[in-house]
C-alpha cells in the first residue's frame, strides 16, 4: 500500500518559502556592502543578518537531511595550502623576509575569519566577492616570490647545519689560538730549557760534591775505625808483649826457610822472613785439638835440630821430642802459643812479626 507524500511536500514548500523570505533582505544588504566596501586585508564586520540566515539554513539542512561541509572549510584548506607555499619561499634578504611575514599575517587573518564564519563565507573562491579577490591576489603575490634555492631544499635540518658550521668555526678558532700560544711559548720554552740545563748542571756538580764529601766522611770514619782498632790491638799486644816475645820466637823470628806442604817440609827462600800466619792455619797448626797441638809443636820445636844454620830460636817454646806431648806443661805452653797467635795475628802482621 502506497502512502501519499503530499503532506511532506507541503511542509518542505513552507520551509523553502521561509528561507526565501529571510534571504531576500540579506541579499540586498550584502549587495550594498559589496558596493561600498574596498578590497583591503581587514576582515569585514559581521552582518547582523548573517547569523539568522545561517541558523535558518542549518535548520533547513537538518530538516531536509543534508550534511554538506560548510563553505569555510574550503577557504581554510586553500589558506593552509598558500601558507605551505609561502613557507618554502627563499627569504634571502631582510626586505623579502618582511614581505613574507606580511603575507603570512594576511593569510592568518583570512583563516581566522573563515573559522569564525564558516557558513557565511561565499561558497566559491572567486573574484565576485571581496574576500575571494583578496585571497586570489595573495596567491598571485606568493607565486611571484622567488622559489627556494637548491641549498635551502637540500639542507632542511638547518639546526644541524648550523651546528656543523659553528663546530668548524670553533675548531679553526681553537687551532689559531693554539698556534698563537705555541708561537709565544717557543722563546719561553727555550729560556726554560736553558735555565733547566744550567740548574741541572749545578745540581750534578752539587751531587758530585756531595758524593765526594760522603766519600771523604766514609774514609774518615773507616780510618778512624781502623785507627781505633789498631790502637785496641796495640794495647792488647802491649799487655802480652813479653809473653809473645818469649813464647812465639820460633814463629816471629826471621829465617830463610818457610813451610811447604807438611809441618816437617821446609823450603829455603832468598830472604829471611818470619813464618806465614795463613800457612800455619792451612797446615792445621792453629786447631785446638791434639792434631793442631802436635803440628805447632813440630813446626816450632824441631827448627833448631833440623836446620841449625838457619833455624829460628826456640825462646820459651817447648823443644819437641818423643815425650813432649806427654808433658802437661809443654802442652799448655803450646796451647798458649796457639791462643797468642790467633788473638794477636792482625797486630803481628801489621808489625811485621808474621807474614800474612
Amino acid at each position: 500500500m502506497n502512502t501519499s507524500p503530499q503532506p511532506l511536500n507541503q511542509y518542505r514548500d513552507l520551509v523553502h518559502a521561509a528561507v526565501l523570505l529571510l534571504l531576500v533582505p540579506a541579499v540586498f544588504y550584502g549587495g550594498y556592502r559589496l558596493v561600498s566596501s574596498s578590497a583591503d586585508t581587514e576582515p569585514a564586520h559581521d552582518n547582523p543578518f548573517e547569523q539568522p540566515v545561517a541558523k535558518t539554513k542549518r535548520a533547513a539542512q537538518s530538516i531536509l537531511g543534508r550534511s554538506d561541509p560548510p563553505p569555510g572549510e574550503t577557504w581554510i584548506a586553500e589558506v593552509d595550502r598558500l601558507k605551505q607555499s609561502l613557507a618554502k619561499v627563499n627569504a634571502a634578504n631582510p626586505q623579502m623576509m618582511r614581505r613574507r611575514n606580511i603575507l603570512a599575517d594576511q593569510l592568518d587573518a583570512i583563516r581566522q575569519h573563515c573559522e569564525t564564519h564558516k557558513d557565511a563565507v561565499p561558497a566559491e573562491i572567486a573574484e565576485r566577492s571581496p574576500l575571494g579577490r583578496m585571497l586570489i591576489r595573495l596567491a598571485s603575490e606568493i607565486d611571484q616570490l622567488p622559489p627556494p634555492s637548491p641549498q635551502a631544499t637540500i639542507s632542511q635540518d638547518w639546526e644541524s647545519e648550523f651546528e656543523a658550521i659553528e663546530a668548524k668555526r670553533l675548531a679553526r678558532q681553537a687551532m689559531s689560538i693554539n698556534l698563537e700560544l705555541e708561537t709565544q711559548a717557543v722563546p719561553i720554552r727555550q729560556a726554560h730549557t736553558t735555565q733547566l740545563a744550567s740548574v741541572s748542571g749545578q745540581n750534578r756538580e752539587l751531587a758530585n760534591e756531595l758524593q765526594r764529601t760522603l766519600d771523604s766522611i766514609s774514609k774518615i770514619e773507616r780510618d778512624t775505625r781502623e785507627q781505633l782498632a789498631h790502637h785496641q790491638r796495640s794495647e792488647a799486644y802491649a799487655r802480652d808483649e813479653d809473653e809473645i816475645a818469649r813464647l812465639l820466637k820460633p814463629f816471629t823470628s826471621p829465617g830463610y826457610y818457610q813451610l811447604g806442604t807438611t809441618p816437617e817440609d821446609w823450603l829455603k827462600q832468598a830472604d829471611a822472613k818470619p813464618l806465614s800466619y795463613r800457612t800455619l792455619d792451612r797446615l792445621g797448626a792453629l786447631a785446638p785439638d791434639i792434631h793442631g797441638v802436635r803440628a805447632l809443636a813440630v813446626i816450632g820445636g824441631l827448627a833448631v835440630s833440623h836446620h841449625p844454620k838457619s833455624a829460628r830460636p826456640l825462646g820459651a817454646f817447648p823443644y819437641y821430642h818423643a815425650g813432649t806431648l806427654s808433658d802437661g806443661q809443654s802442652i799448655e805452653s803450646i796451647k798458649r802459643a796457639q791462643q797468642l797467635l790467633k788473638e794477636h795475628s792482625a797486630y803481628l802482621i801489621e808489625a811485621g812479626l808474621l807474614q800474612p
